[in-house]
């Protein structure tokens, strides 16, 4: 009896061990994931727990059979993972205060003081007390946790209630006449307005809205959109109808007009060839809506998934980091691909082009030289964004005059989702206090709006990205989508 009662509290004390590093691993996960609940594929979030608590299982058997005790090693696995997973918080707070460090300083540092902390276990620590410390942890990680899922809990709660959205708010497309020229549509993602470049970098931008006036763009520096959210404005840009709210937004639902917005069906059903440029996979619409894609990485390479955030907070960040030197040839790749566009057909040609680009990572300086990847996410230093916004400047001109040359009778719409987003990154990511939301929200949905119509006049006024676009549809195929939203 004696021996069976052993097993059973030996086999507890493995379980709770465990237990603990999988609680350990999962905070730092759990407050990201709750931070951006409603952008966030769930499955995604479970893929990146289970390959850190996968590393966090290697770590504890190693340390197991370096110590001798699982608890004693549950203790020192937990202090190395949250040392790998949040290690670039942790060094971005040492650099403030003692910017000499580097890196491997850092690395350095920590891996000393883990290996201070198995002696001090192995040699000071008795068993009991580590079992002790091993409840402890999971108690006090636990609680962690379930403070983020509680302070999440209004948010979870809304998006559990929202309704699926009514798909009485989308068009339905119409038998329609065009004339068959081609169709340009060009969004650029974090592409700022006038106003928010001056306010938030101190950069006018008037040269770039010259140039494309003198092109024979009609353009609206001072445009709005209706939400700073990507994943709202783009699927309603191509459903040309405000399908997508703050109060009613779902990722299933982002999801499914994408798969068939009424934009590529439209054009479709006019004999149009529909030609999509896609970046991150974003737009992903149905095969039977599109002839021909481009897309510039696959599922592993993109620069913005929860895995690669996770990834990008921990120690390992340099490795994944320095894979941004292709994000400069993502971004050159799509500019040549969008400038092949003219060239598919003579007409009935749609091309709907998605750039995450100036958005981060910021991969150029104005001169499309590549810059440091410690400042490729520096939202400190409104400059390094200038930079990347210039360069995709000089190629929107470039291509824009490219396809003008070979395709004078085109329309070419171009667009960002929304501005210049510093106030939000800052509050998100540094910390800072926003004063006056409605204010800074006003100029964070100030964007890029050029329309081309044939070298004709076209006047766009200070209409919301959406309101263009559905004007420039409605001119084109002599219908009557009515506007909506900002600017209506």
């Amino acid at each position: 009896m004696k021996q069976v009662t052993k097993n059973k509290y030996f086999n507890r004390k493995h379980l709770i061990a465990i237990a603990a590093i999988a609680i350990v691993v999962l905070f730092p996960i759990a407050h990201l994931y709750f931070r951006n609940l409603t952008l966030v594929n769930p499955s995604e979030v479970l893929i990146t727990a289970l390959l850190f608590f996968a590393l966090g299982l290697a770590i504890f058997g190693a340390t197991w059979l370096l110590l001798g005790n699982s608890s004693k090693a549950a203790i020192l696995t937990s202090i190395s993972m949250l040392s790998i997973m949040l290690f670039r918080p942790i060094e971005n707070r040492l650099t403030a205060f003692i910017p000499i460090l580097y890196y491997w300083h850092i690395v350095y540092l920590l891996l000393s003081m883990i290996i201070l902390v198995a002696i001090v276990l192995h040699l000071k620590v008795k068993n009991e007390l580590a079992q002790t410390f091993t409840r402890v942890i999971a108690a006090i990680f636990g609680v962690l946790v379930l403070t983020n899922v509680i302070m999440a809990a209004p948010k979870i709660i809304t998006e559990l209630s929202k309704e699926k959205v009514n798909q009485s708010m989308t068009i339905e497309p119409q038998s329609t006449i065009s004339s068959g020229d081609n169709v340009y549509l060009l969004i650029f993602d974090e592409y700022g307005g006038y106003d928010g470049l001056l306010r938030y970098a101190n950069f006018d931008n008037s040269s770039f809205y010259e140039e494309l006036e003198n092109m024979g763009f009609s353009v609206a520096p001072y445009s709005r959109s209706d939400t700073i959210s990507t994943n709202i404005e783009i699927p309603n840009l191509l459903n040309l109808s405000q399908s997508l709210t703050n109060d009613n937004y779902r990722l299933a639902a982002r999801t499914e007009i994408l798969e068939h917005p009424m934009l590529l069906s439209l054009f479709k059903q006019n004999d149009y060839f529909v030609n999509v440029i896609d970046d991150q996979n974003f737009l992903a619409p149905s095969e039977d809506l599109v002839d021909q894609i481009f897309i510039a990485q696959d599922d592993l390479a993109k620069v913005e998934t929860f895995q690669l955030v996770t990834i990008k907070r921990s120690v390992f960040y340099p490795f994944f980091t320095a894979k941004e030197h292709d994000r400069a040839d993502e971004i050159d790749m799509l500019f040549d691909e969008l400038g092949k566009a003219a060239d598919i057909h003579d007409s009935h040609v749609l091309t709907v082009s998605y750039m995450m680009t100036p958005h981060k990572p910021w991969v150029f300086d104005q001169n499309g030289n590549q810059i440091s990847i410690s400042e490729r996410e520096n939202w400190r230093n409104p400059n390094i964004y200038i930079g990347q916004l210039q360069y995709t400047s000089s190629r929107i001109l470039e291509t824009v005059n490219k396809i003008i040359r070979k395709d004078p009778n085109a329309i070419i719409v171009i667009l960002s989702d929304h501005g210049y987003r510093l106030p939000m990154h800052l509050e998100a990511f540094l910390d800072e206090e926003i004063d006056n939301r409605a204010l800074e929200a006003d100029y964070q949905r100030n964007i890029l709006n050029a329309v081309y119509y044939q070298g004709k006049e076209f006047e766009i006024g200070d209409l919301s990205g959406l309101n263009t676009l559905i004007k420039v549809v409605n001119t084109h195929f002599s219908m009557s989508i009515p506007f909506v939203g900002a600017g209506d």
